[in-house]
């Protein structure tokens, strides 16, 4: 299971030092940060097969993780240091 900050660090790696600043001093980063994960967490235990109960899960926890990636991604711009 890939966290935020694994996912980010994979497509951004210069952005490093602001998730850490912000997991540690950004209460609302932090609590964000901590959704993608559990949510990425939830996405890897559903079943694979094609209970429509599941897929409908899955697809409702994708859409949830992009709009949180989008969030995330914001506010790392918003505090990078240039």
């Amino acid at each position: 299971m890939k966290d935020f900050k694994d996912s980010v660090a994979e497509r951004f790696p210069e952005h490093l030092q602001t998730i850490d600043e912000l997991l540690e001093t950004n209460a609302a980063f932090k609590g964000l940060s901590e959704e993608y994960s559990r949510l990425m967490l939830r996405l890897d235990s559903l079943p694979s097969d094609v209970d429509p109960k599941a897929a409908a899960e899955a697809e409702a926890l994708r859409s949830r993780i992009v709009d949180l990636d989008t969030e995330l991604l914001a506010l790392v711009e918003q505090n990078a240091r240039v």
